[in-house]
């Protein structure tokens, strides 16, 4: 009975422990951080973009679902991406991607397995985009050779790993041995070459209005290229999969890159910690509104 239950429910489980989990960080992180505004419209601007990301990330979500002849409707890509964005604050840090799965799984009569490979795929490509920018950042914000030398082997490993198949089977052979479970890499062709832009597309939105976060809350206006430091460090927020959210992880590293690339350290930190309530709030605008549409569903339904 009980397992029927949580079966019914777990997505309302799901909901309600990712925002305690939440809750919870934020409180035991401190970092809610409201700085002085100069520029309403800048900060305006940089919201609007925010949300864009968001749904541009949920586009290419959808986009690679349609590549694979699967077309749920885009309000359920919607529910799913919604209701699971904080999945990122549960420890394990896949609830994200299995929970917009499941959501998608259970329109289009799916094994939930099998779209979660698709999701899989999805956050793979997203992150080396992702990887490939901050690479383009590393080399014109002049920051130092061994933090420029960290992210391209991250970039040429997830490289090597998705493109060769023999890289790629020996990592499946080493996580399956260790988990004694199957596991398998997605590899992406050059085929899907529209895939991959469309899975970069949120970063440079994002990052465009991250620099608009930075011009609202600045009395002077930065160099744009301060504007990589958000896609560094939300790539490698993703990969840290022992800080929930990238907690901490982000704001370090936001910090590092914009005092090496000349940004003074009081100016950096103010943005590094802004720029996570920045975030947050979209975040929550998307679940706020997920949830709602899901119960709206459930209450017609």
């Amino acid at each position: 009975m009980n397992s029927k239950l949580i079966a019914k429910y777990w997505l309302d489980i799901f909901i309600y422990l990712s925002l305690i989990l939440l809750i919870y960080y934020l409180l035991e992180a401190d970092i809610l951080f409201f700085p002085r505004l100069y520029s309403a419209s800048s900060l305006f601007l940089s919201v609007i973009l925010l949300i864009a990301g968001f749904l541009s990330e949920m586009y290419a979500w959808y986009y690679l679902l349609k590549e694979y002849g699967i077309k749920p409707r885009p309000i359920t890509i919607f529910i799913g991406s919604g209701t699971a964005i904080l999945g990122k604050y549960i420890p394990g840090k896949v609830w994200t991607v299995l929970g917009r799965a499941k959501v998608v799984a259970g329109e289009v009569n799916k094994g939930v397995t099998e779209i979660s490979f698709i999701s899989f795929e999805s956050q793979i490509i997203f992150i080396w985009a992702g990887l490939f920018i901050s690479l383009i950042g590393s080399l014109l914000g002049g920051i130092k050779t061994e933090y420029m030398v960290i992210v391209l082997v991250a970039w040429l490993i997830l490289t090597i790993i998705i493109f060769s198949d023999r890289y790629k089977g020996v990592v499946e052979k080493l996580i399956t041995k260790i988990f004694r479970k199957e596991f398998v890499i997605p590899k992406i062709t050059y085929k899907k070459g529209k895939v991959i832009l469309v899975h970069a597309l949120p970063w440079v939105i994002w990052s465009t209005g991250f620099y608009f976060v930075s011009l609202a809350i600045l009395p002077y206006a930065p160099s744009f290229l301060i504007s990589f430091a958000f896609v560094i460090s939300a790539t490698f927020g993703i990969i840290a999969l022992f800080s929930p959210g990238g907690l901490g992880v982000r704001e370090g590293i936001i910090t590092g890159y914009m005092v090496m690339s000349g940004l003074d350290l009081p100016a950096a930190v103010t943005i590094s910690l802004f720029s996570r309530v920045w975030f947050l709030a979209g975040e929550l605008v998307i679940f706020l509104t997920g949830v709602t549409l899901y119960r709206t569903g459930k209450k017609n339904g």
